[in-house]
């Protein structure tokens, strides 16, 4: 799928503007003004959706062949519990003191994370944890508030 070969979350986090994705543009200036990052790292960006679909199968250990639907998008099912608890065995704090986890209270509720890729000019993509144990990439209005995932590169 065309959304697993996007990569380069890096540059389109520089590229999220406030007028035309204004939710994200504040998670993504705002983490980093709180975080400092490493040094000789990349800084802190928003994973682009190919990325967020590297994070599910490398680190969450879902299989590379989701379901693939009509409109492109990927799921899996029944997993969502699985991939985040898998996530959530990788962190370490990179400094002292408290992390966030993935989201593990899935009771009747869902988790959705914003991606730096675009699907249109009206269109993002995201990431979703959902209770029912849907995992799934898929896009949505960019004027949607969704909960945000910095990551660093090395």
């Amino acid at each position: 799928a065309q959304l697993i070969a996007d990569k380069d979350g890096y540059t389109k986090t520089t590229k999220i503007n406030s007028s035309t994705y204004p939710a994200v543009y504040v998670a993504a200036t705002t983490y980093k003004s709180i975080v400092a990052s490493p040094s000789n790292t990349s800084g802190w960006y928003l994973p682009s959706v190919g990325q967020w679909y590297d994070i599910f199968v490398n680190l969450g250990k879902m299989a590379t062949t989701g379901y693939l639907d009509y409109t492109g998008y990927i799921s899996w099912e029944g997993v969502s519990k699985t991939c985040a608890n898998n996530i959530n065995a990788f962190f370490t704090p990179l400094i002292n003191g408290t992390y966030d986890t993935f989201p593990k209270d899935y009771i009747n509720y869902y988790y959705v994370y914003c991606c730096s890729s675009e699907h249109s000019s009206s269109y993002a993509y995201f990431a979703y944890f959902g209770y029912d144990g849907t995992l799934y990439l898929g896009s949505n209005d960019k004027t949607d508030v969704y909960r945000a995932r910095s990551v660093i590169a090395f």
